[in-house]
């Protein structure tokens, strides 16, 4: 983390290199750590952001590399804490619905879906809700999917966001 905290506002191709071996470091050392997974999406998630800000193609390889880790890693952070998992959940949906025309990406949400609970999405679901008629097939494919699962656990939880939604 100082690592990071001392380039607080540029990243350049070393400083992430170094950064990122140092927090896939820390995920290693300890799987089950909520702080290690969430730091290790967060880092991610920001690199994520730079490049797009430097007018990254989201099939550009230099961001392709960190969005499935970041992807799978706040799953992961989401799975460790639930109870502090707003924050990651609303990360990965911003992932999700800006990346989620990607195989890799979608491929990454569908095995991550299996892994956290359906209470996760509680949420989330007037998010989720806004973004149902998404122009990218695969991305509307998983919202329904989704949707739908929650539906099945939690059918109170969708009749108000649905009418207001229509």
């Amino acid at each position: 983390e100082w690592q990071r905290a001392m380039r607080t506002d540029t990243f350049d191709d070393t400083s992430i290199a170094q950064i990122m071996s140092s927090f896939r470091s820390a995920t290693e050392c300890d799987t089950n750590w909520y702080k290690a997974w969430h730091a290790w999406a967060l880092i991610n998630f920001e690199v994520v952001q730079h490049y797009s800000l430097k007018g990254a193609e989201r099939h550009d390889g230099a961001i392709i590399q960190y969005i499935v880790p970041a992807v799978h890693s706040f799953f992961r952070s989401i799975a460790l804490a639930p109870q502090q998992s707003l924050q990651d959940t609303l990360r990965l949906l911003t992932l999700w619905f800006k990346h989620g025309n990607l195989k890799e990406v979608e491929a990454a949400l569908l095995e991550g879906f299996n892994t956290v609970s359906i209470d996760t999405w509680l949420q989330v679901i007037p998010q989720i809700i806004a973004r149902i008629h998404a122009p990218v097939q695969s991305v509307r494919r998983l919202i329904h999917e989704l949707l739908t699962s929650v539906g099945k656990e939690h059918p109170q939880a969708l009749v108000y966001p649905l009418t207001v939604a229509s």
